[in-house]
């Protein structure tokens, strides 16, 4: 349900706030990461409607590369690319 899955994107976002270390991967299903970039995005303000968007118009394809900087001084976060294929360039 959304407030389960709210509570999971709250506790992630923080998690990753507080970690000590400067570079860290996640690897994630795509629904969560679209989720999560959404929270990012829109706050508390975030609803059911608001994830169904992010999830009807972000495309991610598999082993696709999102980073995501979080500016420890400013306590602001940025999107720096979306689901980069960059990595599979033969």
């Amino acid at each position: 349900d959304f407030e389960q899955l709210k509570a999971r994107l709250v506790e992630t976002k923080n998690f990753l706030e507080n970690l000590a270390s400067k570079h860290t991967v996640i690897v994630s299903h795509a629904i969560f990461l679209k989720a999560l970039a959404a929270y990012i995005i829109h706050g508390d303000a975030l609803d059911e409607n608001l994830i169904k968007g992010f999830d009807d118009i972000l495309v991610m394809d598999n082993t696709g590369v999102s980073k995501f900087m979080f500016n420890e001084e400013k306590k602001k976060w940025k999107i720096m690319s979306w689901n980069d294929l960059a990595h599979l360039a033969e």
